[in-house]
């Protein structure tokens, strides 16, 4: 499996991240009628897998993109958080996502928990803004889109997603394994991934690129995880959803 988000992440990102500070907690997205902890919790026995064909419109508020981070050399360090979707759609043919684009809002980058509590996670959000990570103001959005979808043999809900993800300007090729299907007659999407964030050129404290960091080395790699939440759209709907995804 390539490297990876963000899809859906998708996603990857996340896109994605991967820090040095932090310490109390902050306000995560909102569940809604299908709630991500529905999606995160749920198995491949939970989702049925017969997915209608048509358009869908994701659920900005109920989908979630969330990323942890490790230090390299401090054993139990983590750095956890989440990104907002900030639009997306999702076509599905004969059952089968065929494919989808999610914007990601960079600028609102969160840090949720961290190890190092003598910080706090204010100032870890701040850094991850910063020029030292996604350069939110230069950078104030992420983007995967999906290219390929192949089914697991001998799963109904089973798929390898492979998408182009976007952070940064910067664009790679990402295959990931995800479980798709409809929960509570929605469009369930949900997979974790690793992305080597030094990809999109992100390599503050990377011991790739740095010596001697010592425990302040952070690890290139971060983990992803992606909740979709999508709706089947009017025509109405899903053309107001592309423009705001190709304005944007």
């Amino acid at each position: 499996m390539k490297t990876i988000f963000t899809i859906i992440g998708l996603a990857i990102l996340a896109v994605i991240i991967f820090f040095v500070m932090g310490g109390d907690t902050a306000d995560a997205p909102t569940d809604t009628a299908t709630s991500t902890d529905d999606i995160a919790t749920s198995t491949e026995s939970d989702l049925e897998a017969a997915v209608g064909d048509g358009d869908y419109v994701i659920d900005t508020e109920a989908s979630t993109v969330s990323w942890e981070a490790e230090k390299s050399f401090v054993d139990g360090y983590s750095d956890k958080g989440f990104i907002p979707v900030s639009t997306g759609t999702v076509s599905v043919s004969a059952g089968i996502v065929s494919n989808a684009t999610v914007t990601l809002n960079t600028a609102e980058i969160t840090a949720t928990e961290t190890s190092n509590t003598s910080v706090g996670v204010d100032r870890l959000t701040s850094h991850l803004r910063s020029e030292d990570f996604f350069a939110t103001d230069e950078f104030p959005e992420a983007e995967f889109v999906i290219t390929d979808v192949q089914a697991v043999d001998g799963s109904d809900t089973q798929y390898d997603v492979t998408g182009d993800l976007t952070i940064k300007g910067e664009t790679n090729e990402i295959t990931f394994p995800t479980i798709i299907g409809s929960i509570n007659g929605e469009l369930a999407i949900t997979g974790t991934t690793i992305i080597n964030r030094t990809e999109w050129g992100v390599r503050y404290g990377s011991p790739s690129f740095f010596n001697d960091l010592g425990d302040s080395a952070i690890a290139d790699d971060v983990s992803v995880t992606i909740n979709l939440v999508a709706t089947q759209s009017t025509q109405a709907e899903t053309t107001e959803a592309a423009a705001t995804t190709t304005t944007n």
